[in-house]
């Protein structure tokens, strides 16, 4: 194992969730890698437990079947896979739960203040630093993978990119121009290592929370984080998973975002489109496709 590999391992030692650690130079994808091995014949622990961090990924993946830009050593790029004693129906919180971990992480190893875009994006200035991934197949672990932007410049993202996605170098350096007279010199980026250990601590104390009483005491923490609350969001169908509205087929759903639900559904004000009259809807799936104010814009949302 290279010098970084053995950094990396050990970081990942000593934590309860992590009971076999795999590194790997460059793979397709962190979740189909961990995935693979925990179906393999003879895989102890139902598959759990099995921490794969990579260099770089060559077909990395997010949610909805979109890319995932991985380049060698840029960044962060792990899946880990759960088997959480909760009801199956729990399972998805787990997302806000990595993304909950990833913004103290953030703040933490790089003094950086992020927000949550929900379901599974982490923000810094309206642009992406980071994101979630949980996938699950009926019997088998919840396998969940996480990317973190660490070491990109602007231009070394593709073209596509680059005013939607930014890294902790990035935002590190525009945190030190905003200083007019710097008490000190500008801290170190933190080594994939440093922000591994750092996520990992972070997200273990909320899973042991979230294995002991379900999601609900994260709620509120969710609801902080969150870039949404107040904000007016246009969700494409269907809103809940494998759904679409019978009575509106492929209609898009428009509303004000006022809370989570019991497993971390966005929670709407809507408006009927015959009758103006406001509804609660509680969504579990879709694509968010519009954000008014817009995050990037920096203009406040009500409460």
């Amino acid at each position: 194992m290279t010098g970084e590999g053995a950094a990396l391992e050990a970081a990942a030692r000593g934590w309860p969730l992590v009971r076999r650690f795999h590194h790997c130079p460059s793979v397709p994808s962190t979740q189909d890698e961990v995935r693979r091995l925990v179906a393999a014949p003879g895989a102890p622990d139902q598959g759990a437990g099995l921490l794969l961090v990579a260099d770089a990924q060559t077909a990395g993946r997010g949610r909805l079947g979109r890319n995932w830009h991985s380049p060698a050593g840029a960044g962060l790029w792990l899946s880990l896979s759960l088997a959480p004693r909760r009801p199956r129906a729990e399972w998805p919180f787990v997302t806000a739960l990595a993304a909950l971990a990833g913004r103290e992480a953030l703040a933490g190893s790089a003094g950086l203040d992020s927000g949550i875009k929900w379901p599974n994006d982490l923000l810094v200035r309206g642009r992406k630093i980071a994101g979630v991934l949980a996938e699950s197949a009926t019997g088998g672990p919840l396998v969940l993978g996480v990317g973190v932007n660490l070491l990109q410049r602007r231009a070394d993202f593709p073209a596509e990119l680059r005013e939607t996605a930014t890294s902790i170098a990035i935002e590190v350096a525009q945190a030190a121009l905003a200083i007019e007279v710097p008490a000190a010199a500008p801290s170190p980026l933190p080594s994939r290592a440093a922000l591994l250990a750092s996520w990992l601590g972070a997200f273990a104390a909320r899973y042991a929370l979230f294995e002991s009483g379900g999601p609900a005491a994260h709620l509120e923490e969710l609801r902080s984080a969150s870039l949404l609350m107040g904000r007016s969001v246009e969700i494409a169908a269907p809103w809940r998973e494998g759904e679409t509205d019978p009575a509106a087929p492929g209609v898009s759903l428009r509303g004000r975002v006022v809370g989570f639900g019991p497993v971390g559904e966005l929670v709407l004000d809507v408006k009927d489109r015959g009758t103006g009259t406001a509804a609660r809807r509680t969504v579990s799936g879709g694509e968010i496709r519009a954000i008014e104010p817009p995050l990037r814009s920096g203009a406040a949302a009500g409460s």
